[in-house]
């Protein structure tokens, strides 16, 4: 990189901010939640080995299990490392595989804006009909509420991977993903 400083409006350092923050925060969530999950687990072996119920166990890991995948597909999505079968693609003619790559980056904003109105609906229906949990009776508007945020912030991040790939060369966040990923922050 060039050694130049460039200089942004403030709605792009605001923008630039809060993106950084959001990666570091999911980041440090998704951490989180993984500790737990390994411990929850641990806790789900000594209790089988001394004979011990563990109702709550079983649903805690679930939910945890969800949160983290569902962290992890903002992660995957802003440094596009997500799954994709590349091998036909790569074979074709490179206008060909420029066409079909924005198509993908299409499918997979409106995938994602479509799944963020399906987790909006889902929690806006279980807070008006009280759905709880098996065991630990919480409203199961809490974890579509989370499955809406996730989506949410992975459409937001797919429309800015598809500006930053297709609509401009010189993206405000570049320097940050760069940043991210050279710390390591991106590695999945």
């Amino acid at each position: 990189m060039e050694n130049s400083v460039t200089t942004y409006s403030q709605p792009i350092q605001f923008i630039k901010s809060v993106d950084k923050f959001l990666n570091t925060a999911v980041a440090f969530m998704g951490t989180v939640i993984f500790v737990f999950m390994a411990l929850d687990v641990i806790a789900g072996i000594v209790m089988r080995t001394f004979e011990i119920p563990n109702l709550y166990g079983e649903e805690l890991a679930r939910y945890a299990q969800i949160a983290g995948v569902s962290l992890g597909l903002i992660l995957a999505t802003r440094g596009e490392k997500h799954v994709g079968v590349t091998i036909f693609v790569d074979a074709l003619h490179p206008q060909v595989q420029t066409i079909l790559k924005v198509i993908a980056a299409i499918c997979t904003v409106i995938t994602f804006g479509w799944l963020s109105i399906l987790g909006l609906q889902y929690t806006q229906h279980g807070i008006s009909t009280n759905v709880r949990s098996a065991f630990m009776k919480m409203p199961m508007w809490y974890l579509y509420g989370w499955m809406f945020a996730c989506y949410f912030l992975a459409f937001i991040s797919s429309i800015m991977v598809f500006w930053n790939r297709f609509l401009t060369k010189t993206h405000p966040l570049d320097d940050d993903l760069a940043e991210l990923k050279e710390e390591g922050d991106l590695d999945l």
